[in-house]
């Protein structure tokens, strides 16, 4: 196109400088007639004053008459004077338009075809890019809606399963309750009537402050009696958040963690650790939508082969490992029971004991089988 543009251009000067040469032949063609108009006039105003001027009239004397011969005169010479040109008629022919090669028409068509099939290609490539970007969010909102229906149906599951293992705890705690009480009324006949106890104490409130934690069973050898033992609640508590600290990193990269701390007391905790799981609501309010929670789903108290047990008798003795937990509890503190459904009988002289010494008491039933647990979706005991 640049060239094309270069021919033209040099065609318009060539027809600029056509016409720029006819003005300057025109003007010298005047100059040089009016230089010979010029030349012309002054010759004839030279014959004019060289002609002989007449003579005076000579004072009065006799003249002789002058006989003059004729004299013969030349004919005036003739000028030629020339013709003053017509004014040219100047015709401007148009400018033919510049001849393209055959050659670059055929380049140029070439080059335009490959540019419209490079542009068809873009365009191609352009939709399919986005027609990729499209499917592959279909596929992500797809795929994350299966992961929530996934959690879901876990979350259904799980509650499922605790349901069922509830109840069937409380199925079993109903039967032992029928057995036992089918056995005292067997035994009713030789037993003196048995004294109930009303304690005229205030309602109930739950546990805030220090909460001291005994499991009491049946004594096998004192059907009267039972077996009692401190439950380390708060130690291995604050062991398990140690150990969540220590391994922070591997719950991260395993989106979750089931460990379990002590031994203490006979007792060691198992604990599981799993990822937290928001609504979109949560999520929208949160400060930080990128941070992953996780939370303690629970944890249960499992024996670890020490059982330091002690006997009613030897628990309300002086100077018993009970008596000194009682009187080194602060002030407001609690002292709370796992009771079995055989040890009734002995939880009230330990509560009795317990109240003697200034704490509240708690009790919390405890069916043979079951053990010892808690969780954050749970309940604080309730004292008196």
């Amino acid at each position: 196109m640049s060239r094309r543009r270069h021919e033209d251009m040099d065609a318009g000067s060539d027809s600029f400088l056509d016409v720029l040469a006819n003005l300057v032949g025109i003007l010298v063609v005047l100059v040089v007639m009016t230089a010979l108009q010029a030349a012309a006039r002054p010759a004839a105003s030279i014959a004019e004053a060289d002609a002989p001027a007449p003579e005076s009239a000579a004072p009065e004397m006799a003249l002789e008459p002058i006989v003059s011969e004729p004299v013969a005169l030349e004919p005036p010479a003739m000028v030629r004077v020339p013709l003053i040109a017509p004014k040219p008629n100047v015709v401007f022919e148009p400018t033919p338009p510049p001849v393209v090669p055959a050659s670059l028409e055929r380049d140029v068509a070439a080059a335009e075809a490959t540019l419209a099939v490079l542009r068809r290609r873009v365009d191609e490539s352009a939709a399919a890019h986005l027609m990729a970007a499209e499917t592959a969010e279909r596929e992500r909102q797809r795929a994350a809606a299966a992961a929530a229906e996934l959690q879901r149906r876990r979350a259904a599951m799980s509650q499922i399963q605790a349901d069922a293992a509830a109840a069937a705890r409380a199925a079993e705690a109903a039967r032992l309750d029928r057995d036992l009480w089918a056995a005292k009324a067997a035994a009713a006949g030789d037993k003196p009537p048995e004294r109930f106890e009303h304690s005229a104490l205030p309602v109930g409130r739950r546990v805030t402050g220090d909460e001291l934690h005994f499991r009491l069973v049946g004594d096998p050898n004192d059907p009267k009696g039972g077996l009692v033992r401190p439950v380390p609640i708060d130690d291995l508590t604050a062991k398990l958040e140690q150990d969540i600290q220590r391994r922070r990193n591997q719950i991260m990269d395993r989106g979750g963690y089931d460990g379990t701390v002590g031994p203490m007391s006979g007792y060691v905790m198992n604990y599981r650790i799993e990822r937290e799981t928001d609504d979109v609501l949560d999520r929208v309010r949160s400060a930080s939508p990128g941070i992953v929670r996780f939370r303690l789903a629970g944890w249960t108290l499992a024996d670890a082969g020490d059982d330091p047990s002690a006997t009613l008798d030897a628990a309300l003795a002086e100077g018993s490992d009970f008596r000194f937990l009682l009187a080194t509890a602060g002030p407001g503190a609690t002292a709370t029971f796992w009771v079995a459904p055989e040890a009734f009988a002995a939880f009230r002289a330990l509560r009795a004991e317990a109240r003697a010494a200034g704490l509240y008491v708690a009790a919390r039933p405890l069916p043979n089988g079951v053990p010892i647990s808690g969780s954050p979706d749970g309940s604080r005991s309730v004292a008196q």
